[in-house]
């Protein structure tokens, strides 16, 4: 593998435990990549291979931090990965291939798989992330037996982009706080490059604690209708619809208090939305249930504990949604980050 044809650009809050972990592994494998790791500022002494550079690029969100590190780059391959992600097996490889065989890939990434762990918190998050309801493309992202095969979208976790499928002057939207990798995805098929799912190329993704997970599912949905309406794509669309469940409870307990005051003076359009917002709920926990009894299935315990967190990652990102306009930028961050 040519190491000179690819740089690799990390975000971080800080340099912590993680961060270096996610460089260490890297560096068991590609001694000769260049590696820029983004940070708000350089808390540490720590001492990185000659060729990792320590970007300090203040408070900033993850979109611009992967856009400094894009500006930086002069390879023909940029590869993102998460400072809580790490490879086991040298991955870049079995990538170089694909872009090889077909010059209008413009990206291609593989599953970010949960590693193991003796924490049973974290164990329990890996079930449940493996449900559609939570992860966009569970099937293939968190296997290793999916196919290679083109895909409508693939997350800056696990992924390489080809430089000439992108715009560098800001390839991912840096008014996005969250859901940049929509934003680059959907730049890379504008410019009539295909995305390209390899499953040999995978990464370890860290799990979250319950508490920071679901933080996580708030966050995501406080830029959903954004990132709907500028990128309209299936994964957006997605994104949006995930907003759906406490939207229709929101509109429903709204409505439902609206007609026990007008009582026959309800107007025909609005129970028309009261009964649609009914619909919504009862699919929403009827799909709740479902997918509590397959998680079930798969962990073999916790089955209450299963529907509360999924009720919550599902109800969450439009309660997000709902409350984005009374949240600054300093306070989405804090919650995204801690």
């Amino acid at each position: 593998m040519d190491q000179s044809k690819f740089s690799i650009v990390i975000p971080s809050k800080v340099i912590d435990n993680n961060l270096i972990n996610c460089e260490s592994h890297i560096r068991a494998f590609y001694k000769e990549i260049k590696i820029f790791l983004l940070v708000d500022f350089n808390n540490a002494n720590t001492k990185f291979s000659s060729n990792t550079s320590i970007i300090e690029t203040g408070l900033v969100n993850v979109s611009e931090k992967r856009n400094i590190g894009i500006r930086l780059t002069k390879t023909e391959y940029i590869v993102f990965i998460d400072s809580d992600a790490y490879p086991e097996h040298p991955w870049l490889n079995d990538i170089e291939k694909i872009f090889k065989s077909d010059s209008k890939i413009g990206a291609c990434g593989g599953a970010n798989l949960s590693p193991y762990s003796e924490l049973e918190e974290r164990k329990f998050i890996c079930a449940i992330k493996k449900s559609f309801v939570v992860s966009q493309n569970a099937n293939s992202l968190k296997y290793k037996r999916s196919k290679s095969r083109p895909i409508n979208f693939l997350p800056t976790c696990n992924l390489v982009v080809r430089s000439a499928a992108i715009s560098i002057s800001e390839p991912m939207d840096s008014k996005l706080f969250a859901h940049e990798d929509i934003s680059l995805n959907q730049n890379i098929k504008d410019k009539g490059f295909s995305i390209y799912f390899e499953p040999s190329a995978y990464v370890y993704h860290k799990d979250r604690s319950i508490k920071s997970f679901l933080k996580q599912r708030f966050t995501y949905g406080t830029e959903a209708l954004n990132v709907f309406i500028r990128y309209p794509c299936k994964a957006s669309l997605n994104l949006f619809l995930s907003t759906l469940p406490f939207v229709s409870l929101f509109i429903f307990s709204f409505l439902w208090l609206l007609k026990s005051y007008l009582g026959t003076d309800f107007a025909p359009i609005l129970y028309l939305f009261f009964k649609l917002s009914s619909l919504i709920l009862i699919s929403s926990l009827i799909l709740i249930i479902f997918e509590s009894f397959k998680v079930f299935y798969a962990y073999k315990k916790n089955f209450l504990k299963i529907i509360y967190v999924l009720f919550l990652s599902v109800f969450l990102p439009g309660l997000g949604q709902v409350a984005r306009p009374f949240l600054n930028w300093k306070l989405r961050r804090k919650i995204w980050v801690h």
